[in-house]
């Protein structure tokens, strides 16, 4: 079982095995830095120091809403299969339109679950694109099951 987890953590490490992948998180609502805004609602007022002044009108940094949404993104190492005879079936979900197999690390799997997205690049054609979950996620390994398997959709 130790040997298993060594070459499992070592392919995760590898860049020939595994990929530094993007996950990007709900975006987050932060109160406009331009505008003076009182108890959460702006006064299309100019707070002074802020990044694009203005006279008239809203505010063009907020477009008058007082918040900007702020990407919350973090970063993943996950072996990416796209080849469906590579693929292992687990569970009892449907993989019509799953895109592509992934594994990580049981520890990493919070960040997968709570994601919108998750941004991978594909060997062929080094393509960013997004993918979002395709069920459940299982766990994985033997004995221990420190790992996970995935299916993404585009």
């Amino acid at each position: 079982f130790d040997q298993y987890s060594a070459y499992m953590d070592y392919m995760l490490e590898d860049d020939n095995w595994s990929r530094t992948c993007t996950i990007y998180f709900p975006p987050i609502k932060e109160a406009c830095s331009n505008c003076v805004n009182l108890a959460g609602q702006t006064s299309n007022a100019y707070q002074s120091g802020g990044p694009a002044p203005f006279s008239f009108n809203s505010c063009q940094y907020c477009g008058g809403d007082g918040f900007r949404e702020k990407e919350v993104t973090d970063t993943i190492r996950l072996r990416i299969y796209w080849q469906k005879r590579d693929w292992v079936k687990t569970g009892n979900i449907s993989l019509q339109n799953a895109a592509c197999m992934v594994v990580g690390k049981k520890e990493d799997l919070h960040l997968l679950l709570k994601m919108s997205e998750i941004e991978l690049v594909s060997e062929e054609t080094t393509l960013k694109m997004r993918y979002t979950l395709e069920g459940q996620p299982s766990f994985h390994g033997l004995g221990k099951k420190n790992y996970f398997i995935a299916y993404l959709k585009s």
